[in-house]
């Protein structure tokens, strides 16, 4: 998923330092229609909660794209999910607490999260994604990402229900954790864990942490 993700859009130069750079690539890029508009899609008819965005995980046909609508919330300047971005702090390694640095110590997953985490999460849920990252059943149909969050007993928080899906299935694989109470889908196929992956490998490379605490932890 990583690879597929990574052709939308040229690596760092190889001479930056910055985690990821390397040499130019042959891009393979997702045609959407991405859209700002509000929708009633933006709040869950359930449980009234309002989403950061919304994507179509549907294959593109011709005259119709797949479309990704980022929803009201994610634009709010208090909206924590979101409103910072890679840049917004410095990476200034060993920060004491009240340093103003993405590298201060003993912080949740939570401190991290940035507007790119957000994005991420809904391109792996494209068709194209999935295609690229070879996500196919038995049978030879393409398995596109779910969120693991909305299902039932496991956390609301994504990155939670992330860390949840993978201790999980480590139980699973260990037999510590009957098969009927496996996870409904494997790793491979939630959203938010490429998602909370891709951003803890960003802030350890730059930070030098060798770990970062989960939002429940």
């Amino acid at each position: 998923m990583f690879t597929a993700i990574g052709k939308q859009s040229q690596p760092p130069p190889a001479d930056s330092g910055k985690p990821g750079a390397g040499d130019p690539i042959l891009l393979e890029q997702f045609i959407v229609h991405i859209t700002c508009e509000d929708s009633p899609e933006c709040t869950d008819p359930k449980w009234g909660t309002k989403s950061l965005a919304i994507t179509d995980s549907k294959a593109e046909i011709p005259r119709r794209s797949p479309s990704m609508r980022f929803c009201p919330l994610f634009f709010r300047s208090d909206e924590r999910r979101t409103k910072n971005h890679l840049d917004a702090l410095p990476y200034k390694k060993n920060s004491k607490r009240r340093d103003a640095s993405w590298c201060k110590p003993d912080q949740k997953f939570g401190a991290f999260e940035v507007a790119g985490t957000t994005v991420l999460h809904e391109l792996t849920h494209l068709h194209a994604a999935a295609v690229l990252a070879g996500l196919h059943n038995d049978d030879g149909m393409v398995e596109f990402t779910e969120d693991i969050y909305s299902e039932e007993g496991f956390y609301s928080d994504p990155e939670a229900a992330a860390r949840k899906l993978h201790n999980s299935w480590k139980q699973a694989r260990d037999g510590s954790l009957p098969k009927n109470r496996w996870p409904p889908f494997e790793e491979k196929l939630n959203a938010e864990s490429y998602a909370a992956s891709a951003t803890e490998w960003w802030f350890m490379s730059m930070c030098d942490f060798d770990s970062i605490i989960g939002n429940l932890s």
